[in-house]
């Protein structure tokens, strides 16, 4: 598990199935799930950075008019909606679902960034232990629907 003041004081990016699609969340200085070792999850980082581009750029939805509103509340590290989308932009592109904590509701997790084309059937080295979830819906805004992700 992490360190409460390391999490407290980082923003961690932690992956999770939900179904069979691999998401990724970025903590933002929040509370990860107990579930979230620290050494794996540095294990599974490491994988999905190695991963493949599955989709352009032009093939990711972005929710913009959450990012927008967003950036009003910001600090001056994020001067722009590109800076601040890079890195979900960079995981859907990989194939992945990509949430953000929601600064509003500190409890809840928001999704900025959803492939069209999703990670799906791939080999995942055996030394990697990737948490599955269910998608909880006080944490999350989606659900499995027919073995199909729903992002509400």
């Amino acid at each position: 598990m992490y360190d409460t003041d390391y999490m407290l004081t980082h923003d961690i990016d932690w992956f999770f199935y939900a179904g069979s699609y691999l998401i990724h969340a970025a903590s933002n200085q929040g509370i990860l799930p107990i579930m979230i070792e620290e050494r794996s999850n540095s294990m599974v980082q490491r994988w999905v950075n190695d991963l493949p581009e599955l989709n352009f750029e032009s093939d990711i939805e972005v929710n913009t008019k959450y990012i927008e509103g967003r950036l009003k509340n910001m600090d001056s590290n994020f001067s722009s909606l590109e800076n601040y989308k890079r890195t979900f932009v960079n995981m859907a592109k990989k194939g992945l679902f990509s949430f953000d904590r929601d600064l509003s509701f500190p409890e809840k997790y928001v999704w900025i960034a959803r492939p069209l084309k999703e990670l799906q059937d791939f080999n995942i080295p055996v030394n990697l232990y990737i948490v599955q979830f269910k998608g909880n819906k006080q944490l999350f805004n989606f659900r499995i629907v027919n073995d199909k992700i729903e992002i509400e």
